[in-house]
Protein backbone atom coordinates (compact mmCIF):
# COMPACT_ATOMS: atom_id res chain seq x y z
CA UNK A 1 0.00 0.00 0.00
CA UNK A 2 2.49 2.91 -0.76
CA UNK A 3 1.03 5.82 -1.34
CA UNK A 4 1.39 7.54 -4.67
CA UNK A 5 1.73 10.86 -6.25
CA UNK A 6 -1.12 13.36 -4.48
CA UNK A 7 -3.97 13.12 -7.38
CA UNK A 8 -6.08 15.99 -8.71
CA UNK A 9 -7.57 18.34 -5.73
CA UNK A 10 -10.55 17.01 -3.83
CA UNK A 11 -13.39 19.62 -4.35
CA UNK A 12 -15.85 20.37 -1.69
CA UNK A 13 -18.81 18.62 -2.77
CA UNK A 14 -17.78 17.77 -6.15
CA UNK A 15 -18.26 14.18 -7.64
CA UNK A 16 -16.08 11.52 -7.38
CA UNK A 17 -13.76 13.63 -5.49
CA UNK A 18 -13.64 14.28 -1.87
CA UNK A 19 -16.52 15.73 -0.35
CA UNK A 20 -16.50 18.69 2.59
CA UNK A 21 -18.77 19.52 5.83
CA UNK A 22 -19.23 21.71 8.19
CA UNK A 23 -21.80 24.61 7.46
CA UNK A 24 -19.89 26.25 4.95
CA UNK A 25 -21.68 27.22 1.90
CA UNK A 26 -18.42 26.98 -0.81
CA UNK A 27 -17.14 29.54 -3.02
CA UNK A 28 -19.25 32.09 -4.57
CA UNK A 29 -22.01 31.67 -1.84
CA UNK A 30 -21.75 34.90 -0.70
CA UNK A 31 -19.70 37.78 0.13
CA UNK A 32 -16.04 36.68 0.78
CA UNK A 33 -14.08 36.83 3.63
CA UNK A 34 -12.96 40.71 2.91
CA UNK A 35 -16.93 41.54 3.18
CA UNK A 36 -17.01 43.25 6.34
CA UNK A 37 -16.74 47.01 7.38
CA UNK A 38 -13.17 47.57 6.97
CA UNK A 39 -11.38 51.41 6.63
CA UNK A 40 -12.78 53.55 3.96
CA UNK A 41 -16.71 52.55 4.38
CA UNK A 42 -17.81 55.57 6.18
CA UNK A 43 -18.28 53.85 9.85
CA UNK A 44 -15.05 55.48 11.00
CA UNK A 45 -12.96 52.10 11.54
CA UNK A 46 -9.30 52.05 11.73
CA UNK A 47 -8.67 48.05 12.43
CA UNK A 48 -5.97 47.08 9.87
CA UNK A 49 -4.76 44.53 11.36
CA UNK A 50 -5.61 40.54 10.52
CA UNK A 51 -6.56 37.93 12.93
CA UNK A 52 -4.26 34.88 13.60
CA UNK A 53 -5.56 31.54 12.68
CA UNK A 54 -5.16 29.07 14.93
CA UNK A 55 -5.10 24.59 13.72
CA UNK A 56 -6.16 22.46 16.62
CA UNK A 57 -3.54 19.99 16.82
CA UNK A 58 -6.37 16.92 16.56
CA UNK A 59 -6.42 15.78 13.00
CA UNK A 60 -4.50 14.03 10.55
CA UNK A 61 -1.02 14.25 10.15
CA UNK A 62 2.03 12.07 9.13
CA UNK A 63 0.90 8.43 7.47
CA UNK A 64 -2.87 7.52 8.00
CA UNK A 65 -5.00 4.83 6.76
CA UNK A 66 -8.13 6.86 6.46
CA UNK A 67 -9.40 8.72 3.35
CA UNK A 68 -11.34 11.27 5.90
CA UNK A 69 -10.07 14.00 7.84
CA UNK A 70 -11.31 16.56 10.29
CA UNK A 71 -9.86 19.57 11.46
CA UNK A 72 -10.56 22.01 13.98
CA UNK A 73 -9.27 25.78 14.40
CA UNK A 74 -9.86 29.27 16.03
CA UNK A 75 -8.97 32.76 15.39
CA UNK A 76 -7.46 35.39 17.50
CA UNK A 77 -9.91 37.41 17.36
CA UNK A 78 -13.75 36.61 18.78
CA UNK A 79 -16.31 36.57 16.39
CA UNK A 80 -14.06 36.09 12.82
CA UNK A 81 -15.24 34.01 9.42
CA UNK A 82 -13.03 31.25 8.08
CA UNK A 83 -12.24 30.05 4.80
CA UNK A 84 -10.91 26.48 4.08
CA UNK A 85 -9.46 24.52 0.93
CA UNK A 86 -7.59 21.25 0.22
CA UNK A 87 -4.77 20.67 -1.71
CA UNK A 88 -5.12 23.11 -4.48
CA UNK A 89 -9.24 23.74 -4.27
CA UNK A 90 -10.66 26.93 -4.05
CA UNK A 91 -11.20 28.52 -0.56
CA UNK A 92 -14.42 28.61 0.36
CA UNK A 93 -16.24 29.03 3.32
CA UNK A 94 -16.48 26.70 6.34
CA UNK A 95 -17.04 26.52 9.85
CA UNK A 96 -15.41 24.66 12.97
CA UNK A 97 -15.12 21.19 13.12
CA UNK A 98 -15.06 21.17 9.00
CA UNK A 99 -14.97 17.24 7.68
CA UNK A 100 -13.28 15.66 4.63
CA UNK A 101 -14.47 12.07 3.13
CA UNK A 102 -13.02 10.08 -0.26
CA UNK A 103 -9.69 11.92 -0.11
CA UNK A 104 -7.69 9.56 -2.57
CA UNK A 105 -4.39 8.11 -1.09
CA UNK A 106 -1.48 10.10 -1.97
CA UNK A 107 0.07 13.52 -0.27
CA UNK A 108 -2.68 16.25 1.14
CA UNK A 109 -2.55 19.65 2.27
CA UNK A 110 -5.34 21.60 4.01
CA UNK A 111 -5.49 25.78 4.72
CA UNK A 112 -7.93 27.35 6.91
CA UNK A 113 -7.82 31.37 7.08
CA UNK A 114 -9.82 33.68 9.00
CA UNK A 115 -11.00 37.06 8.61
CA UNK A 116 -12.19 39.62 11.05
CA UNK A 117 -14.71 41.87 11.17
CA UNK A 118 -13.10 44.44 9.47
CA UNK A 119 -12.59 42.43 6.70
CA UNK A 120 -8.61 41.58 7.48
CA UNK A 121 -7.93 38.58 6.52
CA UNK A 122 -5.19 36.56 7.92
CA UNK A 123 -2.55 36.50 4.95
CA UNK A 124 -0.67 33.40 6.93
CA UNK A 125 -2.89 30.35 6.91
CA UNK A 126 -2.94 28.13 9.53
CA UNK A 127 -1.74 24.37 7.24
CA UNK A 128 -1.45 20.93 7.76
CA UNK A 129 0.02 18.53 5.35
CA UNK A 130 -0.95 14.23 5.26
CA UNK A 131 -0.32 11.40 3.43
CA UNK A 132 -3.31 8.51 2.66
CA UNK A 133 -2.52 5.01 2.37
CA UNK A 134 -5.23 2.74 2.14
CA UNK A 135 -3.77 0.30 0.20
CA UNK A 136 -2.69 -2.97 1.88
CA UNK A 137 0.76 -5.18 1.32
CA UNK A 138 1.29 -7.84 -0.36
CA UNK A 139 3.24 -10.89 1.96
CA UNK A 140 5.90 -13.23 0.33
CA UNK A 141 7.42 -16.56 1.45
CA UNK A 142 10.84 -16.29 0.28
CA UNK A 143 12.15 -19.84 1.50
CA UNK A 144 11.32 -22.34 3.91
CA UNK A 145 10.52 -26.34 3.93
CA UNK A 146 8.31 -27.90 1.63
CA UNK A 147 6.64 -31.46 1.72
CA UNK A 148 8.06 -33.90 3.82
CA UNK A 149 11.59 -33.02 5.35
CA UNK A 150 13.53 -34.82 8.78
CA UNK A 151 12.25 -33.49 11.84
CA UNK A 152 14.66 -30.77 12.82
CA UNK A 153 14.29 -26.77 13.05
CA UNK A 154 13.40 -25.10 10.02
CA UNK A 155 13.67 -21.63 9.19
CA UNK A 156 11.34 -19.48 7.12
CA UNK A 157 12.24 -16.13 5.13
CA UNK A 158 9.58 -13.67 4.32
CA UNK A 159 9.47 -10.51 2.97
CA UNK A 160 6.78 -7.71 1.60
CA UNK A 161 6.22 -5.40 -1.45
CA UNK A 162 6.71 -2.41 0.77
CA UNK A 163 10.09 -2.03 3.07
CA UNK A 164 9.18 -0.72 6.03
CA UNK A 165 6.70 -3.13 6.75
CA UNK A 166 6.71 -5.09 9.89
CA UNK A 167 5.50 -8.79 10.22
CA UNK A 168 2.36 -11.31 12.04
CA UNK A 169 3.04 -14.64 12.17
CA UNK A 170 0.60 -17.89 12.80
CA UNK A 171 1.94 -21.65 13.26
CA UNK A 172 -0.90 -24.64 13.20
CA UNK A 173 -3.81 -21.96 13.36
CA UNK A 174 -2.42 -20.48 16.28
CA UNK A 175 -2.92 -16.13 17.14
CA UNK A 176 -0.94 -14.08 14.58
CA UNK A 177 1.88 -12.34 17.26
CA UNK A 178 4.90 -10.28 15.76
CA UNK A 179 7.89 -12.20 13.95
CA UNK A 180 10.57 -11.41 12.07
CA UNK A 181 12.55 -12.66 8.94
CA UNK A 182 14.52 -15.14 9.48
CA UNK A 183 12.03 -17.28 11.21
CA UNK A 184 13.19 -20.58 13.19
CA UNK A 185 10.67 -23.17 14.30
CA UNK A 186 13.15 -24.98 16.99
CA UNK A 187 11.25 -28.57 17.97
CA UNK A 188 8.24 -28.98 15.27
CA UNK A 189 5.93 -31.58 16.49
CA UNK A 190 5.75 -34.77 14.03
CA UNK A 191 3.32 -34.22 11.60
CA UNK A 192 1.60 -31.63 9.13
CA UNK A 193 2.72 -28.05 10.28
CA UNK A 194 1.32 -24.50 8.34
CA UNK A 195 2.72 -21.42 8.82
CA UNK A 196 0.89 -18.40 7.57
CA UNK A 197 2.69 -14.47 7.50
CA UNK A 198 1.25 -11.38 6.77
CA UNK A 199 2.41 -7.85 6.47
CA UNK A 200 1.96 -4.51 8.30
CA UNK A 201 2.47 -1.54 6.39
CA UNK A 202 3.67 1.87 7.88
CA UNK A 203 0.23 3.44 7.26
CA UNK A 204 -1.17 0.04 9.15
CA UNK A 205 -2.40 -1.67 6.25
CA UNK A 206 -2.27 -5.17 7.09
CA UNK A 207 -2.50 -7.43 4.16
CA UNK A 208 -5.96 -9.70 3.89
CA UNK A 209 -4.52 -12.85 2.15
CA UNK A 210 -1.52 -13.92 4.48
CA UNK A 211 1.19 -16.10 2.69
CA UNK A 212 1.31 -20.13 3.32
CA UNK A 213 4.07 -22.11 3.34
CA UNK A 214 3.05 -26.14 4.44
CA UNK A 215 5.07 -28.65 5.25
CA UNK A 216 5.27 -32.32 6.93
CA UNK A 217 7.98 -33.03 9.55
CA UNK A 218 8.96 -36.91 10.14
CA UNK A 219 11.43 -39.28 10.88
CA UNK A 220 13.47 -41.84 8.49
CA UNK A 221 11.36 -44.88 10.45
CA UNK A 222 8.78 -46.20 12.98
CA UNK A 223 8.85 -49.18 14.46
CA UNK A 224 5.97 -50.89 15.28
CA UNK A 225 5.51 -53.74 18.06
CA UNK A 226 3.75 -54.63 20.94
CA UNK A 227 -0.40 -53.60 21.08
CA UNK A 228 -1.88 -50.32 20.71
CA UNK A 229 -4.20 -49.70 23.59
CA UNK A 230 -5.98 -47.00 21.68
CA UNK A 231 -6.98 -45.00 18.47
CA UNK A 232 -4.02 -45.34 16.11
CA UNK A 233 -2.79 -43.36 12.48
CA UNK A 234 -0.20 -43.91 10.40
CA UNK A 235 0.25 -41.26 8.51
CA UNK A 236 3.71 -40.45 5.55
CA UNK A 237 3.30 -37.04 7.06
CA UNK A 238 5.38 -38.39 10.64
CA UNK A 239 7.51 -41.24 9.14
CA UNK A 240 9.03 -42.16 5.63
CA UNK A 241 8.33 -45.94 6.71
CA UNK A 242 6.66 -48.14 9.21
CA UNK A 243 8.63 -50.71 10.67
CA UNK A 244 7.04 -54.04 12.30
CA UNK A 245 9.78 -55.52 14.42
CA UNK A 246 7.50 -57.87 16.31
CA UNK A 247 3.51 -58.69 16.49
CA UNK A 248 1.68 -55.99 16.97
CA UNK A 249 -1.84 -55.73 17.86
CA UNK A 250 -4.72 -53.61 18.38
CA UNK A 251 -6.90 -53.46 21.74
CA UNK A 252 -10.59 -54.44 21.39
CA UNK A 253 -12.45 -51.18 20.93
CA UNK A 254 -9.30 -49.49 19.40
CA UNK A 255 -9.20 -48.44 15.21
CA UNK A 256 -6.03 -48.63 13.12
CA UNK A 257 -5.85 -45.66 10.70
CA UNK A 258 -3.61 -46.29 7.59
CA UNK A 259 -3.39 -43.10 5.68
CA UNK A 260 -2.65 -43.62 1.62
CA UNK A 261 0.87 -43.02 0.98
CA UNK A 262 2.07 -45.22 4.24
CA UNK A 263 4.97 -47.68 3.76
CA UNK A 264 4.49 -50.86 6.00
Amino acid sequence: GGPGGATAPPQAGGSGAATSSGGGTGPGAGPGLGGGTGPGDGTGSSDTSPPDTLLADAGPSGLINSKAATFSFTASEAGSRFECRVDNGAWATCSTPTHYTDLPDGEHSFNVRAADHAGNIDPTPASRIWTVDTTAPDTEIKSGPTGRVLQAPVELTFGSNEGASTFQCSIDGAEFGACTSPLTVQQPDLGRHNFRVRAVDAAGNTDQSPSLRSWASVVARIDLCGTATGDRRLTPDEAHVYVVTCTYSIAPGAILRIDPGTII
